[in-house]
């Protein structure tokens, strides 16, 4: 099913309106735990890195954050669109990259272009 957010805003605090919140919460935290326990050591133990954020190393660091960053855009499109939310964590992924070519200069206008957007 589509998102309310891609339809129309239903009145705050109305059933529907909630729902959508408790989704949205839940695509977050279920991705953000799914990252960090299934996705993370796989790759990097691929990539060859050990460590931890706290004790290092460096190249352990850096390389959570190169591996763990698409592949949590990856995994936020998947379960929200899992969860009916597709259009409105499109979005949100879309904004989260192009802050991140802004930082590097890499973009100066909108959201970066995600695949299958128009």
């Amino acid at each position: 099913t589509q998102s309310t957010w891609a339809r129309r805003e239903e009145p705050r605090f109305s059933r529907l309106w909630l729902w959508d919140r408790a989704c949205i919460l839940s695509v977050f935290a279920l991705t953000g735990s799914a990252t960090m326990v299934f996705v993370r050591p796989p790759l990097l133990r691929a990539v060859g890195l050990s460590g931890s954020l706290r004790a290092g190393p460096w190249s352990y660091r850096i390389g959570s954050v190169l591996v763990t960053m698409p592949a949590y855009s990856m995994m936020l499109l998947l379960v929200g669109s899992l969860l009916g939310q597709h259009s409105y964590v499109k979005r949100r992924v879309g904004a989260m990259w192009s802050r991140i070519a802004r930082l590097f200069g890499l973009s100066r206008g909108g959201p970066v272009a995600i695949a299958g957007s128009p």
